[in-house]
């Protein structure tokens, strides 16, 4: 789970439950971290192999809904269409971890392409594409198609070195 506790500093929620996980006893939680970083920033590669070195991290979350109702909007920005945020999703994979990906159907199109550009890179879908607009067959056709085109993506292996949750 990540909970962006600290934006400004994503690398304190992960050291805390790391040290969760790494105390005696205490063999339930968490056994896989999904840790935040915005992978537009200048120095996403630092912070994703700080992460990294975590046993428990196995994913990066970083929430990408945008919509054109404010109401709806959660960032304002078109993440996967930024040079500098595709390079660092591109970095993922050399650091053994995943993508929680959270966004809206409309936005699905342009996930395909980008799973596409980095197929050994495991992308979890968060919330089932979030289908915000279910009041339309417009709205329920952008989800399904949406999904289809996601599921249709070359799936790759995780890495070994992630915990296990068997």
């Amino acid at each position: 789970m990540e909970a962006a506790h600290d934006p400004a500093d994503p690398l304190a929620e992960t050291r805390w439950l790391q040290l969760l996980a790494d105390t005696p006893g205490n063999s339930s939680i968490p056994q896989g971290i999904v840790a935040y970083a915005d992978l537009s920033a200048h120095d996403v590669g630092d912070l994703l192999a700080a992460h990294a070195k975590h046993p428990n991290v196995c994913s990066i979350r970083q929430i990408l809904n945008v919509h054109p109702d404010p109401l709806y909007d959660y960032t304002g920005r078109q993440f996967m269409r930024e040079p500098a945020w595709l390079a660092g999703f591109a970095l993922l994979h050399s650091h053994g971890l995943s993508f929680d990906l959270q966004i809206y159907p409309a936005q699905m199109p342009e996930a395909t392409e980008v799973a596409g550009r980095d197929p050994d890179i495991t992308i979890i879908l968060n919330h089932t594409g979030m289908f915000v607009e279910r009041s339309t067959v417009i709205g329920w056709r952008q989800w399904r198609d949406g999904m289809r085109e996601l599921a249709a993506c070359p799936a790759s292996q995780p890495r070994p070195r992630r915990p296990s949750f068997a």
